[in-house]
């Protein structure tokens, strides 16, 4: 896969990310990543690891990143906590994390459960600078925070890493947070 494709991928995944937040790097509590263990401002929680397949981007935004090694596909996690999220219903902040792509079609929305607590997958498609691309996220709402989990790549590639997506989302464990005024 192009060096060319890959890059407008990850680089998408920020845009969304500070175009939707108000800045990513301003806004977001995620610290660090270690081992399946994301460290936030006041807690942690714990997600699936991906697959040997996927390599973590260490760059300056709060939000953990991996891209694949061999295809044209990112998986993101974020967390916003105490009041740095717009307190919208679950559907709409998943449809926010789309407002970056041009001639989106939503795909479908699914209610889920993530530890317990109401949770819903979002599937669009679209396009970013002419390059059609394919998203599916993961938005859940817990203990005054929101957890924003993104895969997003290729159409050709979307199917071959939904499982290890699915692995990273639905490993998904809160472990500590920031106290909840």
């Amino acid at each position: 896969m192009s060096i060319l494709i890959r890059i407008p991928l990850i680089l998408f995944c920020f845009l969304i990310f500070s175009h939707c937040f108000g800045g990513v790097d301003n806004r977001g509590s995620v610290l660090k990543y270690n081992q399946g263990f994301v460290y936030t401002e006041g807690g942690k929680f714990r997600i699936g690891v991906p697959s040997g397949e996927w390599e973590k981007k260490s760059l300056r935004f709060r939000a953990i990143v991996f891209a694949h090694q061999a295809r044209s596909a990112t998986l993101s996690v974020d967390s916003f906590c105490k009041g740095s999220f717009d307190d919208a219903p679950l559907t709409s902040l998943a449809d926010q994390l789309f407002y970056g792509m041009a001639k989106t079609q939503t795909i479908k929305h699914q209610d889920l459960k993530l530890e317990g607590r109401a949770a819903v997958k979002a599937q669009a498609t679209g396009t970013v600078d002419g390059a059609p691309i394919r998203m599916e996220v993961v938005v859940l709402k817990m203990n005054a925070c929101v957890f924003d989990f993104v895969y997003m790549a290729t159409p050709e590639d979307f199917e071959r890493d939904l499982d290890d997506f699915k692995r990273m989302y639905e490993g998904f464990h809160y472990l500590a947070g920031p106290p909840i005024d």
